[in-house]
């Protein structure tokens, strides 16, 4: 669903008619920021399979320059997922997560293999390796968790998979500010309802799929039971 498309629906809920407020109009752009809220609330209920990206969509490849650790994350980048790759486009090297905090053990070991990841989401965030790359052109390869896009435009989209649950969470928030504790209540508990059916949703593999755990650090020969 487009914002314009939120936005009537939630119109027709809360007014009971279809006559939804102009682009331009106070209450549009409050109830924008009421479905803006809403998303942030989805965003860190879970860790949405829609929110997971990979380095692969990126326009311009992260590569390696020789001498330098330090390389700028995606702007819309959330939290990193398992292993960075170092790819010639053949061959893997796959780097282990440490702690920031931990970096300073490996002040003697230089040729460590490692990465961390520092910064915070006002000044953005970089990835740090070790070893210090003595390749240059290798692509860095991960997956990521991206911050959840906000509405602006009347044709934006949401990533969140139940639409309705932002357009429920307004809706209670409306009720709310205006005295209707019943209808909040109710608002709020088919917003709750479709926030647990979507947690259970995300958890659920596909049709005639394996849920054995497979040791892939062992299957990649860089860790595993026994190591």
């Amino acid at each position: 669903m487009t914002l314009q498309e939120l936005q009537d629906a939630l119109q027709v809920l809360y007014d009971n008619d279809t006559v939804t407020p102009d682009s331009s109009d106070e209450d549009f752009e409050t109830r924008t920021a009421l479905l803006n809220t809403a998303i942030r609330v989805w965003e860190k209920e879970e860790q949405w399979r829609e929110l997971l990206k990979s380095s692969d969509d990126l326009t311009v490849p992260i590569v390696t320059v020789v001498g330098t650790r330090s390389y700028t994350l995606p702007t819309d980048f959330g939290q990193i997922v398992g292993y960075v790759r170092l790819s010639d486009g053949t061959t893997y090297t796959y780097v282990p997560q440490k702690d920031p905090t931990s970096a300073q053990l490996y002040d003697n070991s230089p040729g460590a293999n490692y990465y961390y990841i520092m910064g915070n989401p006002r000044d953005g965030y970089k990835l740090i390796l070790s070893p210090t790359p003595t390749t240059a052109g290798l692509t860095i390869k991960f997956e990521y968790y991206k911050i959840a896009s906000s509405l602006s435009l009347t044709t934006d989209k949401s990533e969140c998979p139940d639409p309705m649950f932002l357009v429920y969470y307004a809706l209670a928030k409306l009720f709310d500010s205006d005295g209707a504790s019943l209808k909040s209540q109710k608002a709020f508990l088919e917003m709750s309802s479709r926030l647990q059916n979507m947690v259970n949703q995300n958890v659920l593999g596909g049709w005639y799929q394996d849920t054995a755990i497979e040791d892939i650090d062992f299957i990649n020969g860089v860790g595993g039971f026994g190591r």
